[in-house]
């Protein structure tokens, strides 16, 4: 085995722990008490990770320029870079992606970003910064199910009216539209399907249908508001969340 693929079976094992080491005082602090070696080896970890955010913040730039290689420059909404709310964001999509190592989820935070300084997002764009704090707990693999669903469900009714037609209410859309088939569509097994759907709900982009419908008996879901105001914001990308190698 070359040096190469050694390096690439320790590589993020290494950033793992590297992470939670620069994240842990009392951990930080037990090692420095160490006699003879706990201020040398502290020192050393606290240089890898500088270098770790540093590699982080590099891939974060290279994704939002190619973000923003996109869009229409005329499209832009200028008064808004001149923002604080502006600087803001971009701190917050900074913070967000420096934290991961999933490239996946930096081009997200991107793309969200990228979004909100669309002309055409003006109303949307005050959501931004929520929804970077609600995608920052997901895995590539929530991603990956909360895609699926909203390709499911992307023509979802403004409103249902069962008084109108019967099978105009929330459970029957999300049969029709595919629900039974979603865990075999996102190649994941029941626990990690079950957990994703948990994660998605409490970041408020899924919710549980509930309600006394025959047989049913709950654990579907179907797609939110604020879902739908992400998705609009990201409208602007042919691939709205990304296109996941997992």
């Amino acid at each position: 085995m070359d040096e190469d693929k050694i390096w690439k079976r320790i590589e993020k094992p290494l950033e793992k722990g590297i992470e939670i080491y620069g994240n842990n005082p009392e951990l930080r602090n037990s090692i420095t008490q160490i006699p003879v070696i706990g201020m040398a080896f502290d020192q050393i970890i606290a240089g890898l990770s500088r270098d770790l955010q540093k590699r982080r913040f590099l891939e974060t730039i290279q994704l939002l320029r190619q973000e923003m290689i996109l869009i229409d420059e005329s499209k832009v909404d200028k008064e808004f870079l001149e923002t604080e709310a502006f600087v803001d964001l971009i701190v917050k999509t900074i913070e967000n992606s420096v934290k991961t190592r999933h490239k996946d989820k930096v081009l997200l935070n991107c793309k969200i970003l990228t979004g909100s300084i669309l002309e055409k997002n003006n109303e949307l764009r005050h959501s931004s910064e929520d929804l970077l704090l609600l995608v920052s707990d997901l895995s590539p693999i929530d991603i990956k199910v909360a895609k699926e669903i909203y390709n499911q469900q992307k023509d979802i009714p403004d409103k249902f009216d069962p008084q109108e037609d019967e099978q105009s209410h929330e459970l029957a859309f999300v049969n029709k539209t595919g629900w039974d088939n979603l865990q075999t569509k996102c190649n994941s097994n029941k626990t990690d399907f079950l957990l994703s759907l948990h994660k998605l709900s409490n970041a408020n982009l899924i919710k549980q249908i509930i309600g006394t419908y025959s047989s049913y008996l709950g654990g579907k879901f179907i797609i939110t508001p604020t879902f739908q105001r992400l998705m609009a914001l990201l409208s602007y990308s042919k691939e709205p969340l990304f296109s996941y190698n997992l």
